[in-house]
């Protein structure tokens, strides 16, 4: 199993079950460089792997997502603090071996739902 198709699989669940009230993105770190030369800067050296809002309330969501065995980069753990301090929510979620990809994806939702939730904030369906 890749970083990546487990990425993609909750981007996906997100965007299927969750469309409403979140958007959630890509999003690169660092800088890029460009065809035509020189380099696009990108979000902090740092930054989560998936990042986005929740609709209606504004609240700023950034999910790192690591495999089995991989730890958080130093500059990983100061964005996650900083954005705790800015007042978003910030999540590490590691894939678990012992489940399939649905299930890890199963538990991301949950586990991204029960954080918004002691926010006072709900995925539930808002009109």
């Amino acid at each position: 199993m890749l970083e990546s198709t487990f990425q993609g699989a909750l981007r996906l669940a997100v965007t299927r079950e969750l469309h409403d009230r979140v958007a959630l993105w890509r999003q690169p770190a660092g800088k890029i460089l460009a065809k035509r030369g020189g380099a696009v800067e990108a979000a902090p050296v740092g930054a989560a792997d998936l990042s986005g809002i929740l609709k209606g309330s504004g609240i700023r969501l950034e999910i790192e997502l690591k495999m089995p065995g991989k730890k958080r980069s130093a500059a990983q753990v100061a964005w996650g603090h900083t954005l705790h301090a800015w007042g978003a929510v910030y999540l590490c979620l590691t894939y678990r071996k012992g489940l399939s990809l649905e299930l890890n994806v199963e538990q991301a939702l949950l586990t991204l739902e029960l954080a918004l939730a002691a926010r006072g904030e709900s995925l539930a369906h808002h009109p």
